[in-house]
């Protein structure tokens, strides 16, 4: 059993931690933007858990979880550096006490989400005591780790919202002054492209439009080929200057091992070199319109940042 003292310690900072996405009002519009389109899904669940299975967890619980764990889960050890290979796996059974510890790659079973088309997209919105409202809008792409055209949705990203030069900034930011701040990021294990805005109330209609027919223009084939290659560079130059960061190295690995894909960074460097603007607009058709999601001031009301 845990150190009592400790355990309740940890379980306080980590409900704190819970409480304080409410505060965060991007963290917070995101989780709710998951929340209600993706209500049967593990993005639904929140990575730091619930408020209620806290409340109720007890040290015995976790010493419990914690044997489970050590005795019968996969474990995945990735050791970067110059080592002896015999010497580090001794080093490591009789350190981490893992029953088993062989030198191979291991197959992961892989369970993505069903393909979806023809959605018909669901407009969410709820108010809080705020001032600056939170646009959230979430799209299905049809793409995952595994799929040929990932590469290209990645470039997609970078061009739609990625960037400081990406559309999303120049256009609904820069041209129409319609947002404080936005972006796109992708969620591929799950499937999902979501954009996320800081606005005046009173644009969202005009901020919303902006942003789907600045996607809606990628469908129809309207690329900008120098922002194309702008944002392959990008790509590239960040995956080019892994090898300084050892961390970034074993992440890389891991994600690539989890999805059982080639780890070596070369491999997926050569997969970005080949993608063409046509690898973009098709993975950009693959790609739909699931819940636009916002979180506003009450009406008539105007409150602090």
């Amino acid at each position: 059993q845990f150190d009592e003292k400790v355990f309740q310690e940890e379980k306080r900072l980590l409900k704190v931690s819970i409480e304080n996405i409410y505060n965060n009002k991007n963290r917070y519009a995101l989780r709710r933007l998951l929340d209600h389109m993706c209500p049967d899904e593990p993005s639904s669940i929140s990575p730091l858990g619930d408020l209620e299975v806290l409340k109720n967890l007890t040290s015995k619980d976790l010493a419990l979880t914690y044997q489970k764990m050590i005795s019968e889960d996969e474990v995945s050890v990735y050791c970067l550096g110059d080592f002896d290979i015999e010497e580090m796996k001794s080093y490591l059974i009789n350190n981490l006490k893992i029953a088993k510890l062989s030198l191979k790659t291991v197959n992961y079973p892989l369970h993505f989400n069903e393909i979806r088309k023809n959605i018909t997209s669901k407009e969410i919105s709820e108010e809080q005591d705020i001032n600056q409202t939170k646009l959230m809008i979430g799209f299905r792409t049809n793409t995952y780790p595994t799929d040929k055209l990932l590469p290209a949705l990645i470039v997609f990203n970078i061009m739609y919202g990625g960037l400081y030069v990406s559309d999303l900034f120049q256009v609904v930011r820069e041209k129409h002054s319609l947002a404080y701040e936005i972006a796109s990021q992708v969620i591929s294990e799950a499937g999902l492209l979501i954009v996320n805005a800081g606005i005046e109330k009173s644009q969202i209609n005009q901020a919303t439009s902006l942003i789907i027919n600045e996607f809606r223009k990628y469908q129809e084939g309207r690329i900008n080929h120098e922002l194309f290659e702008v944002a392959k560079t990008n790509l590239l130059n960040d995956l080019k200057e892994l090898e300084d960061d050892p961390y970034s190295i074993i992440n890389f690995i891991y994600r690539r091992h989890l999805f059982n894909l080639s780890p070596n960074v070369d491999d997926y460097i050569k997969q970005i070199q080949n993608v063409t603007l046509e690898d973009v607009i098709a993975v950009a058709k693959n790609i739909e319109l699931d819940t636009i999601y916002t979180l506003t001031n009450k009406a008539g009301e105007h409150y602090g940042a």
